[in-house]
């Protein structure tokens, strides 16, 4: 039964991540300039999961853990704004 709970609690330590990088990624959007000041456009995550056999029940279910969190491939939303200070 405890198994169960593992499996449980290593998806919900999984989407914990997920969240924050969701949560860094809505604070970050419209941030114009990397942790040096420089002006760089901010790249967003996303999480990458994999099976974790380490967790598993005796049904055949498996855990869940965080492979890596990658940077996306996307272009830079560029806006016309006169007044902002990188313009």
């Amino acid at each position: 039964m405890f198994s169960a709970f593992d499996v449980s609690t290593s998806a919900l330590v999984a989407q914990r991540t997920r969240l924050n990088t969701i949560s860094s990624n809505l604070a970050n959007m419209s941030t114009t300039r990397n942790e040096s000041g420089q002006p760089e456009a901010y790249t967003p995550r996303y999480t990458v999961f994999q099976t974790n056999a380490e967790v598993s029940t005796a049904g055949g279910g498996q855990g869940v853990k965080v492979a890596s969190v990658e940077y996306a491939n996307v272009q830079p939303d560029m806006k016309y704004e006169p007044g902002h200070p990188d313009a």
